[in-house]
C-alpha cells in the first residue's frame, strides 16, 4: 500500500516562500557577487551562463538609471505620466 501524503500547509507555504526568494536572490546576487566574488556559491554554472550575464547587465543598467533619476520625478511618473513629461521638458530647458 502506497501512502498518500496529506498536503502540509506549512511545507506548502515554505516552498512558496523559497520560490519568491529565488527571484530576490537572483536580483541581489549581482551585487553580492561584486562584493564577494570568491564566495563558493558563485562557482555554480548558473553564474557563468550567458543568460545570467545578460540578466546581470540588465539589472546593473536599471540600478544605474535609478541612481541617476530624481526620485520625485519617478514618483510623479508613476502617478501622473503627462505631468511628468511636462516637468521633464521644463527641466531640460532650464
Amino acid at each position: 500500500d502506497a501512502e498518500v501524503a496529506e498536503p502540509n500547509l506549512v511545507a506548502s507555504g515554505f516552498l512558496e516562500l523559497l520560490n519568491k526568494l529565488r527571484d530576490v536572490f537572483l536580483q541581489d546576487s549581482i551585487f553580492l557577487r561584486r562584493d564577494h566574488p570568491g564566495h563558493p556559491i558563485f562557482r555554480d554554472a548558473l553564474f557563468a551562463s550567458v543568460e545570467y550575464a545578460s540578466f546581470a547587465m540588465a539589472v546593473l543598467v536599471a540600478a544605474d538609471t535609478l541612481c541617476h533619476e530624481d526620485p520625485h520625478l519617478v514618483v510623479i511618473e508613476k502617478a501622473i505620466p503627462s505631468v511628468n513629461e511636462r516637468l521633464r521638458s521644463m527641466t531640460s530647458v532650464i
